[in-house]
């Protein structure tokens, strides 16, 4: 016989699955409900609402009505400008984002300052429409203001430090500037004496030009340390001359070198000079050469009084401006030689005439040699160097010994030819 089988079935009802899938589709609706509405808090709570802070660091606090200052009291603000502060402000977060610093305004008013001296004054801050100000800090400047007063103070020079050699002297230092202009408040500006330029030099072997910052100082030397203290210039450059005394003679040249021990005596009063110069113009100087002897323009034994003229830079200590030169001739004679042959060189082609048939040429010679001398040995020429002239000119002649005796014998005084120059 067979067994029935009772146990219930896991089945569930037609019924029951109804209600299981409307529970199933009614949760996704109610989940996205919910997610857009936390989005729409969150974009509230972060772009709309009025409470959302931001903090603009290291705004400059402008300083307002300094005209009005100056126009009234005859005041300045000395010291303020540039002071930074924190400011913190409230508003939508969509409006803050897309502010700058230029947007938020921190400001102190001078208007109401009568009188100089230290002002502490509090901050004021604009912002823009739908923004307001939370904190700032700090709540306050301090300014100082005073009457600006302007004076001319002379530089000083002061050298700290300095070596040289003993046979060295300090000259009188000259700063590229007299006088420089301080300008500041009125109180210190009234104690201020002079600019000075300190200089440490080190060892100085030659004069030099050095540079240095100036400070302010009082009658009784004293720095003026007040960082309200303006100068026209802060630094300036100082000439530093260093000298050497020296004792060094004096000689004299010859244009053409015909003057030598033997033929001449050449002395020059006074022989030496006592000079001042830098140490570098006077290094390896052994002499002073103080004139140039055209030989060929000295006759006979004769003095001379020349100016002594030295080097730029070298000072002379003497106490003499001139000098006298003595020439005598030794060894050497005079000797005139007429010479009747004259070169014509003519480079223009003019047509000419030598009206000049001679020429009594002067020369000095060595005693042992004169009377052998004749007109052979002695050469003129004269060039015809000229353009759109007619008539009589006077011709410069070349005189030209022979090579036997360069160097020995040579004329004295210039020469000349009359040519008549035609058409």
């Amino acid at each position: 016989m067979a067994e029935t089988n009772n146990k219930p079935t896991d089945k569930p009802t037609e019924g029951e699955a109804v209600r299981e899938r409307l529970k199933t589709s009614d949760l996704i609706p109610r989940l996205l409900c919910v997610l857009i509405a936390v989005v729409i808090w969150l974009y509230v709570m972060s772009n709309e609402s009025p409470d959302y802070e931001r903090t603009f660091s290291g705004v400059t606090v402008a300083i307002e009505n300094t005209a009005l200052l100056s126009s009234e009291y005859d005041l300045s603000v000395i010291s303020g400008y540039g002071e930074r502060a924190d400011i913190t402000v409230t508003g939508k977060k969509s409006d803050l984002i897309s502010y700058s610093l230029e947007d938020i305004i921190p400001s102190v008013d001078v208007s109401g300052i009568t009188e100089p001296g230290k002002h502490q004054l509090s901050i004021s801050v604009t912002t823009p429409d739908g923004c307001a100000t939370n904190s700032v800090s700090p709540t306050s400047i301090e300014i100082y203001v005073d009457r600006i007063a302007t004076k001319t103070v002379p530089v000083k020079v002061n050298i700290v430090s300095v070596q040289h050699d003993q046979s060295i002297t300090l000259g009188v230092t000259t700063p590229d500037v007299s006088a420089v202009t301080v300008s500041g408040p009125a109180t210190v500006i009234d104690a201020a004496e002079a600019a000075v330029v300190d200089l440490e030099l080190g060892e100085l072997t030659t004069g030099v030009t050095a540079r240095g910052a100036l400070r302010v100082v009082t009658e009784e030397g004293a720095t003026i340390d007040n960082p309200y203290l303006t100068l026209s210039q802060n630094s300036v450059g100082v000439n530093v001359p260093v000298y050497i005394e020296k004792e060094i003679p004096i000689m004299v040249g010859t244009k053409y070198g015909y003057f030598n021990e033997s033929n001449a005596v050449i002395s020059v009063t006074p022989k030496k000079l006592t000079v001042r110069a830098d140490p570098a113009l006077l290094a390896g100087v052994e002499s002073f050469e103080i004139a140039t002897i055209d030989e060929k323009q000295i006759n006979s034994n004769e003095t001379q009084i020349v100016s002594i003229n030295l080097p730029d830079g070298v000072e002379n200590l003497s106490g003499v401006s001139s000098a006298s030169i003595s020439v005598t001739h030794k060894n050497t004679v005079k000797k005139s030689i007429v010479v009747d042959d004259v070169s014509i060189r003519n480079p223009n082609n003019l047509k000419y005439t030598l009206l000049t048939d001679s020429v009594n040429v002067v020369l000095r010679a060595p005693t042992d040699i004169a009377d052998k001398l004749t007109s052979a040995d002695v050469r003129l020429a004269a060039e015809l160097n000229y353009s759109g002239i007619t008539g009589v000119v006077q011709v410069p002649v070349t005189v030209t010994v022979s090579s036997e005796y360069t160097g020995t014998v040579y004329e004295l005084g210039e020469y000349a030819v009359s040519v008549m120059i035609e058409k």
